[in-house]
């Protein structure tokens, strides 16, 4: 596709809609890790629309927030008000066609941003920054209800170990399918368990299922995560334990991971968790305000609710994971994300291969 096809796709998307998921304005699917079904959540009115975690009332339903509250982009909790439970089976309807909207722009604009955050890695102001992408799909057919279900259900089979979920939001905000590996808090027999993902490597690459095969770069990538987390929960409790690093898949990726847990306590709320976790430098960088900062001046997108976080918290338990491979979905267009960590010695042409592995996770569930 020529350059100012690729441009006129994007324009279309961003001044699309996407009808609502039912009479209420909104409606939920998900499927938790290695889950042999998945849940329909419902709401019988109209789902609670916030601009901060603290807001949140005392209900049980679905969360789903963005990497940053604004007007635009409001923290959603959506009323738990009917759930059913379904098996995954084979979709009636087959997953839509897709074509990608190639074209020039998207390098060019990730190239001028990698090289704004390469300066500030080198001259010491960030230690590391994610930096993320989007892609475009045009859809042959107009997206409907019916296909939004069967890429949602392809999902689940596809990606057992993740979390899937189907978000549709009132018009215009459209519907949010993600697989991702990402937990950011969730509760745990023994208190809480949150996890320090990052580091990336294709699994086509046996030996990187080894811990002792990874570069110094992604495990130094992981270290900035783990040790954010690990001094954010000490402000909660002093017998946090956590787990060795060690090599998880997902997808088709490897990841490096460290698994915390917090012990219970009646004064911990998992809002203030939540609150205090997010962004980490997984999706952000370190420092963080001033990765924020900086993402909000280099990035030409809108994150949205691409690296949030959301999840079902249902009779006194929750589990809020990261958005992260996940396809902003409308009528005739699909917008996927994908970001990564750079570090000062990383290189461009690696960090965007690693964006088009990671958008493979979405890409792949439509029809060539």
């Amino acid at each position: 596709m020529k350059e100012d096809e690729s441009a006129k796709c994007r324009v279309e998307t961003l001044n699309e809609t996407c009808p609502a998921g039912n009479q209420y304005g909104a409606r939920v699917f998900y499927r938790l890790p290695e889950a042999l079904d998945y849940v329909e959540i419902r709401a019988k009115r109209e789902p609670f629309r916030l601009m901060h975690y603290a807001q949140s009332p005392a209900i049980e339903g679905y969360v789903f927030a963005p990497f940053a509250i604004s007007e635009q982009n409001p923290f959603w909790l959506i009323p738990n008000d009917e759930t059913i439970r379904h098996e995954i089976g084979e979709p009636e309807w087959q997953r839509p066609r897709a074509e990608r909207c190639e074209g020039d722009t998207e390098i060019k604009s990730y190239s001028r941003a990698f090289a704004r955050c390469k300066e500030m890695l080198t001259d010491g102001r960030l230690e590391k920054i994610v930096l993320s992408r989007t892609a475009t799909f045009r859809l042959c057919d107009p997206l409907t209800a019916e296909h939004r279900l069967a890429l949602f259900l392809d999902a689940c089979r596809s990606y057992p170990h993740s979390f899937v979920s189907l978000v549709e939001l009132p018009s215009p905000h459209g519907a949010w399918l993600m697989a991702t590996p990402e937990i950011l808090i969730e509760t745990h027999p023994d208190g809480f368990h949150t996890m320090a993902l990052a580091g990336t490597s294709p699994v086509s690459d046996k030996t990187m299922g080894l811990l002792e095969n990874w570069s110094p770069k992604n495990r130094k990538e992981q270290a900035y995560v783990a040790d954010y987390i690990r001094k954010y929960l000490a402000n909660f409790s002093s017998e946090v334990r956590e787990s060795p690093v060690y090599v998880r898949k997902a997808a088709s990726l490897f990841h490096l991971c460290t698994d915390f847990y917090l012990p219970p306590s009646g004064a911990i709320r998992l809002s203030t968790l939540a609150e205090a976790l997010h962004p980490t430098p997984a999706v952000c960088g370190t420092p963080v305000e001033e990765a924020r900062r900086v993402i909000a001046q280099v990035e030409t997108h809108d994150r949205a609710y691409y690296s949030g976080f959301s999840g079902p918290v249902h009779q006194g338990e929750a589990h809020l994971f990261v958005n992260l491979r996940c396809a902003h979905l409308f009528s005739t267009h699909a917008t996927l994300y994908a970001g990564g960590g750079l570090l000062k010695d990383s290189q461009l042409d690696a960090e965007w291969a690693e964006t088009e592995r990671k958008l493979t996770t979405m890409s792949d569930l439509f029809r060539a």
